[in-house]
């Protein structure tokens, strides 16, 4: 998982790549923060000047979930939450642990 994390080059995702690293240790590389993984949603959609990171981003999420975060989970476009606070992503949980939940439920089949 580090070389995913560790193999995105761009300098403008440096600081959610540390917070990342430092999550995933905490947690033993076994859960992660919904706050981190709608940020990396949202990096999976960004486009423009960011084409190649989102690629990059891509690979990641493959790597550790299984799938690549889509551009919408239900009504919530990821990128518009790519910045949210805990706060702001109280209404985004529930939808987006289902998602995720099905995803996972689905890769172990």
């Amino acid at each position: 998982m580090r070389e995913f994390t560790g193999g995105i080059h761009d300098k403008r995702f440096l600081s959610l790549q540390k917070k990342l690293i430092w999550d995933l240790d905490r947690a033993e590389f076994r859960n992660i923060d919904l706050v981190l993984y709608m940020r990396i949603g949202g990096w999976s959609h960004t486009g423009g000047t960011y084409s190649n990171t989102m690629v990059e981003v891509e690979a990641l999420c493959e790597a550790m979930f299984g799938y690549v975060i889509p551009e919408n989970i239900g009504n919530y476009f990821m990128k518009k939450y790519r910045y949210a606070s805990g706060k702001g992503l109280v209404g985004v949980w529930p939808v987006v642990k289902q998602y995720h939940d099905d995803r996972m439920g689905k890769a172990k089949v």
